[in-house]
């Protein structure tokens, strides 16, 4: 005990003579989990001007989005809109290209608030809406999903925090119930020439993050023959 008492004491001395000799800061567990997710965030990245290369991906299999994450895309978009996944089979392709550090965005079907809340309990990073077409439907969008956001500590506690971030989700699962809505990228389709037109409506709406144009939609929307004139509108 005293040899222990007395190494206690000697530890306690060095440490306090190398105190002013080198002023390091150090942060707590906490506040470097919050602070990785923070300046991680596709949208956060997004804000700072940093472009990202993302493909879509129609295959159910997790080993093919992580093969799509490993080969350099940055994103993956899961497509619930016209590809052939569920909610179900989401959950181990969002593992998959977090595993690859890759980021994960849905395209959902519409703005129906029970699937909205159920996929944003699997932790994906952002949602992509089709069929924008004016403001009103930006304004909605983005309402529903500050509504939808796992906020509840029992109804949220297997949400986003345990689907993406399990080594910080004990640390992290307050922060993000409370903060996580804020990092979660909202992007509106356009695919329509009227989306096309209220296009400048839409980018002014609080909230809205990315604007989304869908090509293949938006020349098979306008009438034959017009397509060149859409593209160059586009540009």
């Amino acid at each position: 005990l005293v040899l222990l008492r007395d190494g206690a004491a000697r530890h306690a001395n060095e440490m306090k003579s190398t105190k002013h000799a080198s002023q390091r800061q150090f942060a707590a567990p906490l506040e470097s989990s919050r602070t990785r997710l923070a300046t991680g965030a596709l949208v956060n990245q997004m804000r700072r001007q940093k472009k990202a290369l993302g493909a879509f991906l129609h295959l159910g299999d997790p080993l093919a989005a992580e093969l799509v994450s490993l080969a350099g895309f940055e994103v993956v978009v899961l497509d619930h809109e016209q590809g052939p996944g569920d909610l179900l089979n989401a959950v181990s392709l969002i593992h998959a290209a977090a595993s690859a550090g890759a980021h994960a965005l849905l395209r959902v079907p519409g703005r129906e608030p029970a699937y909205l809340r159920r996929a944003l309990q699997l932790g994906v990073e952002g949602l992509i809406l089709p069929q924008t077409e004016s403001k009103q439907d930006a304004l909605d969008f983005v309402a529903l999903a500050k509504q939808c956001w796992p906020v509840s500590s029992l109804r949220g506690a297997g949400g986003p925090a345990a689907a993406v971030l399990r080594p910080s989700a004990a640390s992290s699962a307050q922060h993000l119930r409370r903060r996580g809505e804020e990092l979660l990228l909202k992007a509106c389709q356009i695919e329509t020439e009227a989306g096309l037109a209220a296009v400048p409506d839409i980018v002014r709406v609080d909230g809205v993050d990315m604007v989304f144009f869908a090509p293949v939609e938006l020349a098979a929307s306008c009438p034959r023959g017009q397509e060149a004139g859409l593209m160059l509108a586009l540009e």
